[in-house]
């Protein structure tokens, strides 16, 4: 009977050994472990930026309101130059439709001479309007900029088509391509 109660005990303690989880097995050979570098020196530390504070604010705000004026004014001196070119160059226009206009007038009847008469001055009252338009544009900003640009870009288009209506009519010439204020 004691050899029947080794036996069982043995048969007991290796079923219990069966259902026990595998031992982990040994670590892996680790290469010995080195120094942590300083943080200055440490690859993943990157530099940080200094901390950006209200005054950087203000000097970059500041900044970009200068360039964006600058900017505005360039704008603005460009399409003052071009509408001066253009004004000038209507001038000469009229200036040789005159020319012309005075040769024809001994060919004219008088109605015809009486038409030319107010077509001329209607367009010499558009190219001085077109003109105190221009000599405002300089002193104007914002949106009465913006107002008075369009002001004398109408003013310049109704001479110019007033110019070509008037030459067709005077000369039976057909019109030129207009000039455009806007620079290239």
């Amino acid at each position: 009977m004691k050899a029947l109660l080794a036996l069982s005990c043995l048969i007991a303690l290796m079923l219990v050994g069966c259902n026990k989880p595998p031992a982990p097995a040994p670590p892996a050979p680790q290469a010995p472990a080195a120094e942590p570098k300083p943080a200055a020196e440490s690859p993943a530390a990157e530099p940080t930026e200094p901390k950006v504070t209200a005054d950087d604010v203000k000097k970059e705000v500041g900044e970009a309101v200068t360039t964006t004026a600058k900017y505005a004014d360039q704008k603005k001196d460009e399409f003052i130059a071009a509408a001066k070119v253009k004004l000038a160059e209507l001038s000469d226009k009229i200036d040789a439709l005159k020319d012309k206009a005075s040769d024809k007038t001994s060919e004219l009847s008088d109605s015809a001479k009486s038409s030319w008469r107010k077509m001329r001055e209607q367009l010499e009252i558009q190219k001085a309007a077109a003109a105190e338009k221009l000599a405002k544009l300089k002193d104007t900003t914002g949106q009465a900029w913006d107002e008075a640009k369009a002001g004398m870009t109408q003013a310049l288009d109704d001479a110019e088509q007033t110019y070509e209506k008037v030459k067709s009519t005077l000369t039976g010439e057909e019109k030129e391509p207009p000039i455009t204020t806007e620079p290239n």
